[in-house]
């Protein structure tokens, strides 16, 4: 009896101690948030990006919709996607390392 009172008690105080440390147990949760996460950071967010998860996806979604596109957690994963994506602005060059796309001047 003692230890499950002793156990109980030990889970509500690790449960107050995580409300007040603002641990987040769920990433996406945390990117719904207004404080900071310290615990899921946009270095975080980076290896999920450079793993292709699936919780990356699931984050561009929360984060592109319009209900949290601005919450401080989305922050990182807006950074992450936006200079990850190809450029939009053509590349100049013979194509040996600095592009494909060859000069005006130079279509015969």
């Amino acid at each position: 009896m003692f230890f499950k009172l002793n156990a109980c008690l030990m889970t509500i105080c690790i449960g107050i101690a995580a409300l007040f440390t603002g641990c987040d147990e769920d990433p996406l949760q945390s990117l719904k948030n207004d404080q900071v996460s310290t615990q899921f950071s946009e270095r975080y967010w980076d290896q999920q990006f450079q793993y292709k998860t699936t919780l990356w996806q699931k984050a561009l979604a929360v984060c592109k919709d319009s209900a949290y596109q601005d919450k401080p957690n989305c922050e990182g994963i807006r950074d992450i996607e936006m200079f990850s994506e190809p450029s939009d602005f053509p590349t100049y060059g013979s194509g040996k390392g600095f592009g494909q796309t060859t000069l005006p001047s130079e279509k015969q």
